[in-house]
């Protein structure tokens, strides 16, 4: 029904193929000069864009910009807020340890760059977001929005909330950094790995398994 009434919403539908497909079908119809990714249960707030934007004209060599996330519930309740995080333009050995809160709804990309590196692996079910964004940061600048302007939906049934689900993805997106990204020191891997693991472990204990 938005369609029907803005010229400017376009609605494509395609057969499930998974997430990164799907955003890769959305790249080849974007025709603007950034992209940004939004979750179905996340929320924006209304200046977000408008932010990013600001800071991506005023710092032309920012490939990605990113803002502070919040946690809600179902019903849009706060819960808590993420680390207000400040990367270093530089920021790949960062990005592989800590990665960016909320980076799914966060981000805004410039898309020349996106699609320079091909998108999003198709081969992960979950860490694409972070994938790409590493890409990214290991040839270019990024920079950020020092404000909570995402909402990340927390839910029971999220795939967030299934660390067996998340952990073989994992595995499968660490052994794609250890090939994108030799320069990068190996502890600084490993203590990626070892990060990842214990927040995951945390997951199973919360499931008793």
């Amino acid at each position: 029904s938005l369609s029907a009434r803005d010229s400017r919403v376009s609605l494509h539908r395609q057969r499930n193929g998974g997430d990164s497909a799907a955003l890769n079908s959305a790249l080849a119809l974007a025709q603007g000069e950034y992209v940004a990714r939004l979750d179905a249960d996340d929320v924006w707030h209304p200046s977000k864009l408008e932010r990013q934007v600001e800071t991506a004209r005023n710092n032309p060599d920012a490939a990605l910009i990113y803002t502070w996330v919040r946690y809600i519930d179902a019903d849009s309740r706060v819960h808590r807020d993420g680390p207000p995080q400040r990367f270093p333009p530089r920021a790949l050995c960062r990005g592989i340890y800590e990665s960016l809160v909320g980076g799914n709804s966060s981000a805004l990309m410039r898309r020349d760059v996106v699609q320079e590196l091909g998108g999003y692996d198709e081969t992960l079910s979950s860490w694409e977001d972070l994938l790409l964004q590493l890409r990214i940061s290991a040839d270019h600048a990024i920079d950020h929005v020092p404000e909570y302007l995402v909402g990340y939906r927390v839910r029971p049934g999220s795939l967030s909330a299934r660390p067996d689900n998340m952990l073989a993805s994992w595995r499968k997106a660490r052994q794609r950094i250890d090939q994108l990204f030799p320069q990068v020191p190996k502890f600084v891997r490993d203590w990626a790995h070892g990060k990842r693991c214990a927040e995951l472990a945390e997951g199973f204990a919360w499931r008793a398994e």
